[in-house]
């Protein structure tokens, strides 16, 4: 009788060592497909995936400091996340910061009984002082609410509106409860805009942004003007 010396460590290192030389080979076959496919493509198509890989990875890579105050890539943030940029709400029509809030699902923008902007989300709203609003990063809060001028902001001067819908509280601290609103404001911008509308209304407004970087200033400043005409409504009996 032979005997025939085992030990299953040696299987195992044979089967890890076989296993290794199987997924290299597969490795090196798929690169050469990979070239070969390459090398097929004309040099406009090459292009176009070129232009195509660029815009992908620039959407992956759009940054927030809201939810951690660094900037990380948003799919990385915990918690619901929402970020607004400036071309997005030019193309949707979007006229004021007010007008983009209310795209997002569970965030509710309106007046008030006494005409005054409010602000909820899931159900909470700023007056109970649940909802922390930021203009770039500087708290817009006090005691007895945020102070909100969202329906005077134009989209012209902001950059992006990012929201976290849920609590914020572990990093913005007090009104932050439900969640979190921060407006990042157009910076280096000098322009005005116009806009023209039903019931003969007419809008005229401009930004204009100061940079001292010596004294850490940074100003932006808008004049809007806003002028409707009347509208008339006539019945007669017959």
């Amino acid at each position: 009788m032979v005997s025939i010396p085992f030990s299953i460590d040696t299987f195992v290192g044979r089967w890890r060592r076989s296993l290794a030389v199987s997924a290299l080979c597969a490795g090196v076959a798929t690169g050469a497909n990979l070239r070969a496919a390459d090398a097929t493509l004309t040099p406009q198509e090459d292009d176009q995936s070129d232009r195509q890989q660029a815009e992908l990875l620039a959407i992956l890579d759009e940054a927030t400091e809201l939810a951690t105050k660094n900037r990380i890539n948003v799919d990385y943030v915990p918690g619901i996340m929402t970020v607004l940029d400036r071309a997005e709400m030019l193309a949707l029509g979007v006229r004021t910061v007010a007008d983009a809030l209310t795209l997002i699902p569970g965030v509710l923008v309106e007046r008030n009984g006494t005409g005054e902007m409010t602000l909820s989300i899931r159900g909470q709203g700023n007056s109970t002082g649940t909802v922390k609003v930021l203009i770039d990063s500087v708290s817009m809060n006090t005691s007895d609410g945020a102070v909100l001028i969202f329906d005077e902001m134009p989209v012209e001067q902001v950059e992006r509106i990012e929201v976290i819908r849920g609590p914020g509280s572990a990093l913005y601290g007090e009104f932050a409860f439900s969640g979190v609103v921060n407006i990042v404001t157009l910076q280096q911008a000098r322009r005005v805009h116009v806009r023209y509308g039903d019931a003969n209304t007419t809008q005229v407004g401009g930004v204009y942004s100061l940079e001292d970087p010596e004294r850490s200033l940074s100003m932006t400043v808008n004049y809007p003007r806003l002028k409707a005409g009347a509208c008339e409504a006539t019945h007669e009996p017959g």
